[in-house]
């Protein structure tokens, strides 16, 4: 088949999982025989051939400016960022009608118009959605979501606007098909408006060769006990919950020594508040701050550690890293926010918590750490599921067969 696949970030500028998740399927595409070109922003890193195309009118060397805020947009900014910018829908048009694919993937436009949407549905091909969180939710069916960096003052404007557009782009878009990768997000889809029949559900899947398990790992725990975070370090995470049980810890267990290794970046403010934390809560000499590490890295990384906690306050779909460290076989404790309990089921292959409650999660750290047996059972099962249920390879073979079907579909 040949492939356009469109998405507003991609390796080496990221975000987060979504972006190097994208790459990893694009490369195992084109190496079982697919023709896949990439339509995204324009970058000097890019690669510089004929599959990475720049319709999406998008500076990814600034992304800053619009990710963390680093400069105030205009009004007409704000407009082209979240209403509709017209610049990137004509390049879109053309440049799909001119590769004619047989599929058009829209793939991820969190904090940018939905026009190269609305450019898939209208061009001469087959479209199909991506949907690996709301961002499809927030550009077409409510108001006023992700403006956190908008002067107050366009706030109103741009959200009124919004409610205007959103009615006609929605018609536009009301048969293309939809994937998401929970049945969590697939309800929240639902409950949005979406019709259950424009929506499918595939789990994502990892590379179980570059995640195996260390066979040679001590069930014993190591002295002191190692604890691991290993996401993005923004608030919807949790990395604040992880150091506050931390602090709890040592309450709860003086005789025994907790640290943790907080893996990922995120944006200066956040770190900064991080610090402060734990500065305040005693516990900063526990922390160390690892940064963003590469898949191998990070796999060596779960080997290196005696639990890993996964703390997301928000809706998480379905996470990929925590999948990872199930295929390590490192113990897991995650919050029940949003997908988790689809890929952790309580007490067979790891431990679920509320999100936000860092007494919840101290608690069952201490489950973990005087329970062997239980410790041994979770981090066996888990990675007997993930290497039956989400390797990278049965989910490309999953989405190969449904892309093939909706090319396919007269």
């Amino acid at each position: 088949m040949k492939i356009a696949w469109l998405i507003n970030l991609y390796p080496p500028y990221m975000m987060g999982g979504n972006e190097i998740l994208a790459q990893n399927v694009i490369l195992e595409l084109r190496a079982r025989g697919h023709e896949v070109y990439v339509l995204t922003g324009r970058g000097q890193n890019l690669p510089r051939d004929v599959y990475h195309l720049s319709p999406i009118d998008f500076d990814l060397d600034r992304m800053g400016e619009r990710f963390l805020g680093t400069r105030t947009p205009s009004l007409y900014e704000s407009m082209r960022w979240h209403i509709f910018d017209f610049t990137t829908y004509r390049a879109a048009v053309r440049i799909l009608n001119h590769l004619r694919p047989d599929l058009t993937i829209v793939d991820n436009f969190s904090l940018i118009s939905v026009a190269p949407l609305i450019a898939a549905a209208r061009a001469r091909s087959k479209a199909v959605v991506q949907a690996n969180d709301k961002w499809l939710i927030y550009g077409l069916r409510t108001t006023g979501q992700g403006l956190w960096h908008t002067p107050p003052r366009q706030t109103s404007t741009i959200a009124s606007l919004q409610s205007l557009v959103q009615p006609i782009f929605r018609g536009v878009a009301r048969n293309v098909p939809i994937f998401v990768n929970s049945h969590f997000l697939k309800n929240a889809y639902i409950e949005s408006g979406v019709k259950p029949e424009q929506l499918r559900v595939i789990h994502l899947g990892i590379d179980v060769e570059t995640y195996q398990p260390n066979h040679h790992q001590k069930i014993e725990l190591g002295t002191p006990i190692r604890l691991m975070y290993a996401s993005q370090l923004w608030a919807g995470k949790g990395a604040q919950i992880a150091i506050h049980a931390l602090a709890a810890l040592k309450e709860l267990a003086p005789e025994t020594t907790f640290v943790i290794d907080l893996y990922g970046d995120g944006a200066p403010d956040f770190k900064n508040y991080l610090i402060q934390l734990a500065t305040d809560l005693q516990v900063n000499d526990r922390i160390r701050y690892c940064g963003f590490v590469p898949a191998a890295q990070l796999a060596d990384a779960f080997y290196n550690h005696d639990i890993f906690l996964f703390t997301s306050i928000w809706d998480e779909p379905f996470a990929l890293t925590l999948l990872s460290a199930m295929s390590c076989g490192i113990p897991v404790i995650s919050t029940s926010a949003g997908g988790n309990p689809e890929a952790i089921e309580h007490e067979r292959t790891g431990l679920l918590v509320p999100p936000g409650d860092p007494q919840a999660l101290a608690q069952a750290i201490l489950k973990l750490v005087r329970d062997y047996s239980l410790r041994c059972r979770v981090s066996a099962q888990a990675n007997v599921t993930v290497r039956e249920r989400w390797s990278f390879q049965r989910y490309v073979d999953t989405l190969e067969v449904a892309y093939r079907t909706f090319a396919m579909d007269n």
